[in-house]
């Protein structure tokens, strides 16, 4: 192999090495330059997201033609349906033209249930400071992602739900603290989310309370 020809070879592995670092740094200043920090207002996320939980969302714009593709079981921000001035995060459970109903506590899509499984017991302290122990679940989605669920009562309110269709370019959306959300099985005062109010997607927490200070824990796997 000439000189001519070892040098150009070296050069082309140079370039391509640089290409591969500039890809990744503005791939990852795009990351952080659309993230924005957002803080948990309540419990109803628990025991993925603990109140105060602060957490990066990757943010959506809808001004430069950017819209949500949704998918089964990630977390998102959103503006209420009914009062858009009001942010709330959920997690994402049906999707457009599907069917969705609540059974003895369990999700039904399309007729057939999540695969749950009960997993360990957990302290829940109450508004007025009193701690119980409360069964928490296993949920795996069709798509093969997973996230444990809260089941605070037996026979909770919006344990057994009739069958909700979903309309063409909404989602049907659940907290994780199933007994303690508002959300789509409420449908006089919450229901379907329209995609178009989705605002952004949950990343990584970044501070989880005093206990465990800062953290980077990723909300994508779960």
């Amino acid at each position: 192999m000439t000189r001519s020809v070892k040098t150009l070879l070296l050069s082309g592995l140079v370039l391509g090495v640089l290409a591969l670092i500039t890809t990744a740094f503005f791939s990852t200043s795009f990351y952080y330059l659309r993230a924005k920090p957002f803080e948990t207002p309540a419990g109803s996320m628990r025991p993925t997201l603990q109140q105060g939980d602060s957490f990066l969302v990757s943010q959506i714009f809808p001004i430069i033609g950017e819209r949500y593709a949704p998918e089964r079981g990630d977390i998102v921000v959103f503006r209420h349906p009914q009062n858009p001035a009001v942010t709330y995060v959920k997690r994402v459970i049906g999707l457009s033209g599907e069917r969705i109903q609540m059974k003895k506590g369990e999700v039904y899509l399309n007729g057939q249930p999540f695969e749950r499984q009960q997993t360990e017991a957990i302290e829940e302290k109450s508004r007025d400071g009193k701690v119980s122990m409360v069964q928490t679940y296993r949920e795996t989605l069709p798509n093969g992602r997973s996230h444990e669920v809260i089941d605070l009562e037996v026979d909770g309110r919006f344990d057994e739900t009739p069958e909700f269709d979903i309309p063409e370019g909404h989602l049907f959306v659940l907290g994780d603290n199933r007994d303690n959300s508002i959300d789509s099985r409420m449908q006089g005062h919450f229901g379907f989310v329209p995609i178009e109010n989705v605002t952004g997607i949950a990343r990584h927490v970044y501070f989880s309370g005093p206990e465990d200070g800062f953290v980077w824990r990723s909300l994508e796997q779960n």
